[in-house]
């Protein structure tokens, strides 16, 4: 047989077990996605039915002769207005999920709302909880609070409310009760966010640590602007605290990279303290004292301090933080 003829009759059978191999790794790659497909058809549950049946099974049986009344509501980010009228924003800016919640009553007893906010992420039940803490602990989850009859906490990627309709000598403690089985039914602990770790401790007033990620949360807490001019967003982490003894605030903020907290200094000093041009300090009004510096990709911003030596003081030892 020719040379030639040789060749092409081995390339022709290169070819077809090419072809060959191809069609077996395809036959295998459709069995192996037909079992997997098998599989999940057979388990009967999407994950989002898991993740209800999981958050179902958060919410007590029952709460010291309370029992459930109706069945459960949900709302999301987009119903959770038709929840709380008007309140609805602040969990919006966090990763909010979704809340579910149950009502109990008991004869002859005001009822009791149980309330179970899924914010995503422990950081994030750890930002709402802090946002309107006025400080105390209940001994429950990971933080807690007991003001007024309303029992709060967070706890993992979990925020939970609990409020009697009425407190009295016999929802107090029932409350009480139900959160501790709550907290033992969630089990798990989540990290908190890293940012607050840099806040020094020193003179700071303990319910006034907050973590945001929004200008909206920030000027809730301290108004700055109607704009955003730190270019705060959902990509941000963000802690304020005041200190004392002037009540200065501090801000810490930690961007994705170098160059955006390089570009929202910018932006700040050319909105809010122009006159403070690169040095970034300037007395906004007698012994009320503005501050702004960059460390990498943090900014650290501090307002209404006594003097600018504060504001050293203040950012320094942030610095120092960061640097451990």
């Amino acid at each position: 047989m020719p040379s030639s003829l040789r060749n092409k009759l081995n390339s022709g059978m290169e070819e077809i077990m090419k072809l060959r191999l191809t069609n077996i790794r395809i036959i295998k790659l459709v069995a192996a996605l037909l079992i997997i497909s098998i599989i999940l058809s057979c388990s009967g549950e999407s994950k989002i039915e898991k993740d209800e049946a999981m958050i179902k099974e958060l919410f007590p049986d029952e709460i010291d002769g309370w029992k459930p009344a109706g069945d459960f509501e949900t709302y999301d980010r987009e119903g959770i207005f038709t929840y709380i009228d008007g309140a609805g924003e602040v969990y919006r800016m966090y990763d909010f999920r979704e809340v579910w919640v149950r009502h109990y009553e008991k004869e002859d007893a005001p009822s009791i709302t149980v309330e179970i906010f899924d914010m995503g992420k422990s950081e994030d039940a750890y930002g709402v909880f802090q946002h309107a803490s006025q400080g105390g602990d209940a001994g429950i989850g990971q933080d807690s609070e007991f003001n007024g009859g309303l029992l709060s906490f967070w706890q993992d990627r979990y925020y939970v409310t609990l409020l009697p309709q009425k407190l009295t000598e016999e929802t107090e403690p029932a409350v009480l009760n139900a959160g501790q089985e709550i907290s033992r039914r969630i089990g798990d602990t989540g990290r908190l966010p890293e940012i607050v770790s840099y806040m020094p401790e020193e003179h700071r007033i303990q319910s006034s640590l907050k973590f945001f990620h929004l200008h909206t949360s920030l000027n809730y807490h301290y108004y700055l602007a109607s704009e955003n001019i730190l270019n705060l967003n959902e990509n941000v982490n963000a802690a304020l605290a005041v200190y004392e003894p002037d009540r200065a605030y501090l801000v810490l903020i930690a961007f994705p990279s170098a160059e955006e907290a390089k570009v929202a200094r910018s932006s700040f000093i050319s909105a809010y303290i122009p006159e403070a041009r690169e040095e970034g300090f300037y007395e906004i009004q007698s012994d009320s004292w503005t501050a702004i510096e960059r460390s990498g990709r943090y900014l650290v911003a501090v307002f209404d301090a006594g003097s600018k030596q504060r504001c050293l003081d203040l950012i320094n030892d942030v610095k120092e933080n960061l640097m451990q």
